[in-house]
């Protein structure tokens, strides 16, 4: 079955949406995205899922231009547990604004490379009909390992290999430590946006109480190439309610310096359900 979704995802279309529904609760940050969220983190840490899931989550981003605008996107996922010793996830995108003109379709993969060390890939295709219709192609990796007994790091890159509206390739990473000390969830990472072009460190924390509600908040320091600096910060819960879960998350830009990621606020909901 994996083969088969890798292929449909080669034949179809992607782009993912720079501010996603975990990072707007994690003020732009990425190490905590286990599990069902790791779709929007590294995807090494997508292995360990003991059950299947389907999901949906929606976004809405308000814009500082005048007039503000509202941007709109749904993410659709469908997961495979890690019974078989590899945990796979195939994700849909689309903006649903009024000028909705983005696909995204992917397919991740990860497995152990070791007792302590995961591993994952993900392939992505993008079609984009803004103006005229193009294509490419992005992949992203990562690796996920236990330096102590409540200490995991993590190493993440994504990148855009081929595009059809363009010649220039574009590269991100991630790197960072994370802290599990039961309840708690606590990262530091530092990465890049845009290609290169902003550098960000990020904090970020979660508590959860009896696998049954999770509070989690971040903020990250972006900086540009020309020294402008931006401060994203956000929060969310996420409840459960049976083999139910239910997010929400909002978030803002303090500053709203850099254009690529300037916006007033941002508000995104999702449910998951397991089997």
């Amino acid at each position: 079955m994996k083969k088969l979704l890798i292929l449909v995802v080669v034949s179809l279309g992607v782009v993912t949406a720079a501010l996603n529904p975990f990072s707007l609760q994690t003020g732009g940050n990425g190490i905590l995205a286990k599990g069902y969220s790791s779709g929007f983190g590294s995807p090494s840490d997508l292995y360990g899922v003991l059950n299947s899931a389907f999901s949906s989550s929606f976004v809405e981003l308000t814009t500082t231009a005048s007039p503000s605008s509202n941007e709109r996107g749904l993410y659709v996922q469908l997961f495979e547990d890690s019974d078989d010793g590899m945990a796979g996830m195939l994700q849909y995108y689309m903006d649903i604004g009024k000028m909705s003109s983005i696909r995204s379709l992917s397919y991740m993969i990860s497995g152990e490379l070791g007792p302590l060390t995961a591993y994952g890939v993900d392939l992505q295709i993008n079609m984009s009909t803004a103006t005229t219709t193009n294509y490419g192609v992005a992949i992203k990796g990562g690796i996920t390992g236990k330096a102590y007994e409540i200490l995991d790091y993590v190493v993440a890159f994504s990148s855009s290999i081929w595009n059809s509206g363009s010649s220039a390739n574009s590269i991100d990473l991630l790197a960072g430590i994370r802290f599990v000390p039961d309840p708690f969830m606590i990262g530091l990472e530092l990465g890049t946006r845009e290609g290169l072009e902003i550098k960000y460190l990020g904090l970020s924390t979660q508590y959860t109480y009896n696998s049954l509600f999770s509070a989690r908040a971040g903020v990250s320091m972006n900086a540009d190439l020309l020294g402008n600096m931006d401060f994203l910060v956000g929060g969310g819960i996420e409840v459960r309610v049976g083999d139910m879960l239910i997010t929400s998350g909002i978030g803002t830009n303090l500053t709203n310096k850099i254009e690529s990621i300037s916006f007033e606020r941002t508000w995104s909901v999702g449910l998951l359900g397991r089997w």
